[in-house]
């Protein structure tokens, strides 16, 4: 069961780098009455709630959780409401539709690493529908981020497998975010996350689990910083582009 979950992550995850790519093929889809620019408020909610799951779970805080899990539901009710205003895909309501089911479900069953995994899988499927409404964003510093807690996730677990392949996407992520950021004076947090990724493969190489845990928790403080970095500028009045 555990296998299946990680290698669903991974493709999970491959398609939402490749959702990026196919940006421009989306926004088709969206009705010309949408204000591009503005995410709204439930789905940014239901990341930060997600993202709070992930970091309480550990510690068995089902209380906290659950009641992460109510404003979670009140919220995917919100957004769906005005989603399908929107115009946006079906097929993307669905995806997320079925990761906060699932999150239902682990939290039900009390299953910690299955929960972390589940907040995870519908932080790609929120963050996925982040291209619609806010080009102006780096979205690839979010999927830096989902990336980065899904290798906590998978060392956790104890599977390689899925720590090897969830740190090749991370790094082709990386690939393409690097010059973007350095472009956009985030030179130095960008020379920090090399140098992460860089200990990240070395201590993948010898399955140091210590090494790999405290690289990624550092890497994701750096990505957080460049969030932060990055809607000050947009506040500023300097957009970002995906492309």
């Amino acid at each position: 069961m555990v296998k299946i979950i990680a290698v669903l992550v991974v493709i999970s995850a491959t398609y939402a780098v490749l959702s990026i790519s196919a940006f421009s093929r989306m926004r088709q889809v969206i009705s010309p009455n949408l204000k591009v620019g503005t995410v709204p408020a439930p789905l940014i909610d239901m990341k930060v709630q997600a993202e709070d799951i992930i970091e309480t779970v550990s510690d068995r805080n089902w209380g906290k959780v659950n009641q992460d899990l109510r404003m979670i539901t009140s919220d995917w009710k919100s957004f769906h409401q005005q989603a399908v205003k929107d115009g946006i895909a079906p097929t993307m309501l669905d995806s997320l539709s079925l990761t906060v089911a699932n999150l239902h479900k682990t939290c039900t069953s009390q299953d910690v690493f299955a929960t972390m995994q589940a907040g995870n899988d519908m932080r790609v499927a929120i963050v996925d529908l982040f291209c619609f409404y806010h080009p102006v964003i780096l979205v690839d510093v979010e999927y830096l981020n989902i990336l980065e807690r899904q290798i906590l996730v998978d060392v956790q677990m104890g599977n390689w497998n899925a720590t090897e392949q969830t740190l090749y996407i991370l790094s082709d992520v990386w690939r393409r975010a690097e010059p973007f950021i350095i472009e956009h004076d985030g030179y130095s947090q960008a020379k920090k996350f090399s140098v992460c990724m860089k200990n990240l493969n070395d201590a993948l190489q010898i399955k140091d689990t210590m090494t790999i845990l405290l690289e990624a928790q550092y890497g994701l403080k750096i990505v957080d910083k460049l969030n932060r970095n990055i809607i000050m500028r947009c506040q500023n009045g300097k957009q970002y582009s995906n492309h």
